[in-house]
């Protein structure tokens, strides 16, 4: 299945690092962008006056609480604009294994989860995969970790350079990256409204012209669910 992993170029080191040593950072879930990242609902009698709330880390102590954030789509605008500083940055596409590495799907609700803390079994994963609905539109998948970096080899498939990336750390990349990575530009697409990416930059492109010449060809993209 393939992710994305959108990164700013003020993260250039963090960016680097998935491209070239291909291995993904996870970061505390506290330190995540949503304030409220873990909460729930405890699940309390009738009577009780107000609704209580906990964090993930209550309910089980040995669940790994860091995480890397994916997605399943580059396309819309919001993901560029908040996590790949304002076209500037990148999305990293990765073939991962959903049966082999512990990624989960968010599920989005419109309040926090309701969980039974004396309830056994998932309610530590469900705290940390669950989040309103606001977040909707990011599609999010999620690499969950005890470890900071995880291996990905041979996963990094793309590189979406953003187009108002500078034009040096542009070619920074496309010489950086491995054979197997192939370097695209992104386009904007009125029709649709989103981000397409043009032709992929070839190897021997990337080694004697850099990234001052694109191809003209781009994937053209559905227009964005105006429901969400």
């Amino acid at each position: 299945m393939i992710f994305y992993k959108f990164k700013p170029v003020e993260q250039l080191a963090h960016l680097l690092d998935v491209v070239v040593n291909e291995r993904l950072y996870c970061e505390h879930y506290e330190a995540l962008n949503d304030p409220f990242e873990g909460q729930f609902a405890r699940m309390v009698g009738q009577g009780a006056a107000r609704p209580q709330f906990g964090t993930a880390r209550e309910l089980d102590r040995n669940l790994p609480t860091r995480i890397c954030s994916l997605t399943d789509r580059f396309e819309d605008v919001r993901m560029w604009s908040l996590y790949a500083g304002r076209f500037a940055g990148v999305a990293i596409a990765l073939e991962l294994d959903p049966q082999r590495l512990p990624l989960h799907p968010v599920r989005y609700t419109r309040r926090l989860p309701t969980i039974d803390v004396a309830a056994s079994g998932d309610a530590a994963l469900r705290a940390l995969t669950t989040k309103t609905s606001h977040w909707a539109y990011e599609r999010e998948w999620r690499l969950l970790s005890q470890d900071r970096h995880i291996p990905v080899p041979g996963a990094v498939l793309q590189v979406i350079l953003g187009m108002r990336m500078p034009t040096e750390i542009m070619e920074i990349i496309a010489r950086v990256a491995r054979p197997h990575t192939r370097v695209h530009v992104a386009r904007l697409d009125p029709a649709g409204t989103c981000i397409v990416q043009g032709d992929a930059l070839g190897v021997l492109d990337r080694a004697t012209t850099g990234v001052s010449a694109y191809p003209s060809g781009t994937r053209r993209c559905a227009v964005p669910d105006s429901s969400i």
